[in-house]
């Protein structure tokens, strides 16, 4: 009988030791052993092996997912546990993506053709269109300007510092500062405060119009940083950076990604903590149940709405018998009663009802206390969701400090407080920085007793949590009001678009990289933000209502009465106007007037409505008045708002700041006033439901890919034999559009596209689960919009929203 075979993928004793052929792994990091221990299991050896031949697909990525998540890999010994961790952090990295000295190349319909499962990005990419052929350019209201890398740093200057120092400066600075478009300085109190659409007021003293020193010396510090590279001068250390709900609370199924914990816990909030005290929740048994058993009982559910109270209801139920989690609702009601025990958590409006579960809750009386940690991070997660704040009687969902926790019973079981099932992680702003541009950490985060040389001119607080950061001091510069004399009769009341609340955690605007496949929460910052400016004028210009109106409720707003609770009216001053300003400095180094100077010589922005084009000022004369009173001109130049400005000459003094040279070109090129100012925005019509705004232009031209573990930008599927695909040159796909980079000599470069354009039901369809787009055309109301339609609202944080959630509070 013939000997038999050792199978074709096994690797032998004796082929060990005479195959001379290098092992697959040592490619991308593995050595001898882990290689020795990747042939010993045959999961192992297959996973090298789509690694290194780049097969890895969405399939054999959820196999091998599930199989880690199973009774088999419990069971692995440490080094064979070991090296599937190892294995699985590259699978993970790399996202599907080939490896590098990888020779084969994807054939695979699943891969090639970029559909749901683990994409082939770089093919996806590169066999897009360019976003240009959609037409409808803009220009985001602001860009990024690079972290500095190696700011100076030294100990701090002390005030007395002039008594040793004889020949540092002290004197006043006395400037003319134009405004090259209008300045919204407005009082903080509106004239009518219980209006619904709210009017303020220009800030005056007198029959003066002011900016207050508070932001002339906050604008100033900024400038002169963002000038040096220097560091930060504030971070919410509590801010999480989230764009995706990235964290699954269970329970844990065949295809829930990697350490979904086995069970979901609710939790009924008693009293609600701060960052600076601790918070208390009832614990309590919890429950999933079907959506449509909820529906069948109560035909109108009062699902939670953005930046509203949360009405509850209770049910009567019964656990059912094959699965403990899950559980059968006889009844419902308004109200708690004996009959109706548990409490009700309710989802937003669901996507899908297909398998959809609700919450519910039946507390045992069991109350645990939280520290401040857990609501700073929930607060600090949930900045720009629909229920940033917590309320006494809310149902929240708990994440478990580990995956196999079966039951919650102290402070030490909770990992965080989330709101809904599909929770946000997220990564916390301060780690972020501290792991990508430590250089940048505010002074008072820096243990090192030293401060940078702007933080050394405006004053500095220490954190109480480092002790051994520089102490506290003063400023050494100081400027005051600045005052356009005899100007309040010259004021105009201007009704304003509204103003979107930012998104840090958006990775396509917020995020530096280079590659569209890579763009993901692992990626470092762009840098300091800076606001654009623009060239429109009269009722085209950014500012006004009329011209990014927001759509609602069947209509823009700005058909008719263009002053609605969603917006406000502001008294601006005009362009062309000339204020006067004095700063005080004292006890400076040459190289320290010489940053005030140059911060002097480039253009300004100043006052509210930054993203709007609004505050675009100038420096158009400078003079010094020293300590004995001698006055000396620096310099005049002529005022001119449209073309490119050019820093002043500061004479002598710019060769002590030349090695800043590059910097201040970034800043003139992010300065210079562009055409087409505008928040992005785009149009979509779905199930009788017209939705506009920045939400719908992200969602459609800088989406991160879904799936967990998936990084970069999706594309825009185009339909075949489609309008939109003749404008693709026959292309499947358009690219997704991040914020491209400032360029300090083709400002250009950073247009947008795409800017209102409206996607109709039927100029779209679905295909295996995916969206491909016929055509686009401009939104037009009196075309686009019928009587059933309704919008899907006002989709940004406005002064509304806050004040709901102040009302709240108080009730």
């Amino acid at each position: 009988m013939p000997k038999k075979q050792p199978k074709k993928n096994s690797r032998s004793r004796q082929s060990k030791e005479t195959d001379t052929t290098p092992h697959a792994g040592l490619q991308f990091g593995l050595n001898e052993n882990e290689c020795n221990v990747s042939d010993s299991h045959p999961e192992l050896q297959k996973l090298v092996r789509y690694l290194t031949r780049g097969e890895m697909d969405r399939e054999k990525q959820q196999g091998f997912k599930n199989w880690r998540s199973g009774p088999k890999h419990e069971k692995l010994d440490a080094p064979k546990r070991d090296l599937s961790d190892k294995l699985w952090a590259m699978v993970e990295e790399q996202s599907g993506k080939l490896l590098e000295g990888a020779s084969n190349v994807r054939t695979t319909s699943a891969t090639t053709s970029g559909s749901s499962g683990v994409p082939n990005q770089k093919t996806d990419y590169d066999n897009a269109a360019d976003p240009a052929i959609l037409g409808s350019p803009f220009q985001n209201p602001y860009t990024f300007i690079p972290f500095g890398t190696s700011p100076k740093r030294h100990r701090p200057t002390p005030r007395s510092i002039g008594d040793v120092e004889l020949d540092r400066k002290s004197g006043v600075l006395e400037l003319k500062v134009q405004t090259l478009s209008p300045l919204l300085a407005c009082s903080a109190v509106p004239m009518v405060p219980d209006a619904d659409h709210k009017t303020f007021r220009a800030l005056t003293i007198g029959k003066d119009v002011i900016v207050p020193a508070t932001g002339i010396r906050g604008s100033l510090r900024t400038l002169m940083t963002i000038l040096t590279g220097g560091t930060l001068g504030y971070v919410d250390d509590s801010l999480f950076l989230t764009q995706d709900r990235d964290v699954h609370l269970g329970p844990k199924g065949k295809r829930s990604p990697a350490n979904t914990p086995l069970r979901p816990f609710l939790a009924e909030i008693v009293s609600v903590g701060t960052a600076h005290s601790p918070g208390t929740i009832r614990l309590g048994q919890t429950r999933l149940v079907k959506a449509s058993d909820l529906e069948h009982r109560e035909k109108r559910l009062p699902r939670p709405k953005a930046d509203q109270r949360v009405h509850y209801l209770w049910a009567d139920a019964e656990p059912e018998r094959v699965d403990e989690i899950h559980a059968a609702v006889i009844s419902i009601s308004k109200s708690h009663d004996d009959q109706h025990a548990w409490k009700v958590k309710l989802s937003g409006r669901p996507i899908n009802h297909k398998g959809k579960r609700e919450g519910l809750f039946l507390p045992d009386g069991d109350v645990i206390e939280l520290p401040g940690k857990f609501w700073a991070d929930y607060q600090g997660r949930n900045r720009h969701a629909d229920h940033p704040e917590l309320h006494a009687g809310d149902l929240v969902w708990l994440e478990p400090d580990k995956p196999d926790r079966l039951k919650i019973t102290q402070p030490g079981h909770v990992k965080s407080l989330q709101w809904a099932r599909w929770g946000r992680a997220g990564e916390n702003l301060l780690d972020l920085l501290t792991e990508h541009h430590p250089a940048v950490l505010p002074d008072s985060y820096c243990d090192d007793g030293l401060v940078d040389e702007v933080t050394d001119l405006f004053g500095h607080i220490p954190n109480k949590n480092h002790v051994t950061a520089a102490p506290g001091f003063a400023a050494r510069i100081r400027p005051e009001n600045l005052v356009f004399f005899d100007k309040k009769s010259e004021v105009q009341p201007v009704t304003l678009a509204p103003l979107s609340s930012p998104h840090p955690g958006c990775a396509a605007f917020y995020r530096d990289c280079d590659d569209l496949s890579d763009f993901g929460p692992r990626q470092p910052l762009r840098g300091y933000k800076v606001y654009r400016n623009t060239m429109e004028r009269g009722t085209n210009a950014p500012w006004h209502y009329q011209t990014q109106g927001v759509y609602f409720e069947g209509c823009l707003k700005d058909n008719g009465n263009p002053q609605q609770k969603l917006n406000q009216t502001c008294e601006l001053l005009s362009a062309k106007k000339t204020g006067h300003l004095r700063i005080a400095f004292w006890d400076l180094t040459p190289r320290e007037l010489a940053l005030l100077l140059l911060a002097c010589s480039v253009d300004w922005r100043l006052g509210g409505g930054k993203p709007l084009g609004l505050g675009h000022c100038r420096v158009t004369n400078a003079s010094i008045v020293d300590e004995f009173g001698d006055r000396k001109e620096l310099f005049t130049r002529a005022d001119d708002e449209t073309e490119y400005p050019i820093p002043a000459d500061i004479g002598e003094h710019h060769e002590l700041i030349i090695d800043l040279a590059d910097r201040v070109q970034l800043w003139h090129e992010s300065q210079r006033p562009v055409e087409r100012l505008r928040y992005p925005r785009a149009a979509e019509e779905n199930k009788n439901t017209i939705t506009i705004g920045g939400h719908v232009w992200f969602g459609r031209h800088a989406a991160k890919r879904k799936g967990h573990g998936v990084s970069g930008l999706q594309v825009m599927r185009v339909a075949n034999n489609s309008e939109l695909s003749q404008l693709a040159g026959g292309k499947k796909q358009v690219n997704a559009q991040p914020l491209p980079k400032l360029n300090s000599t083709h400002a250009s470069n950073d247009t947008l596209f795409g800017y209102g354009l409206h996607l109709s039901e039927s100029n779209k369809e679905e295909i295996n689960r995916q969206n491909f787009v016929k055509k686009l055309e401009p939104f037009d109301a009196s075309i686009h919009v019928s009587d059933h339609h309704k919008s899907g609202g006002n989709q940004s944080q406005n002064r509304d929203s806050r004040d709901q959630r102040k009302d709240d509070r108080e009730t």
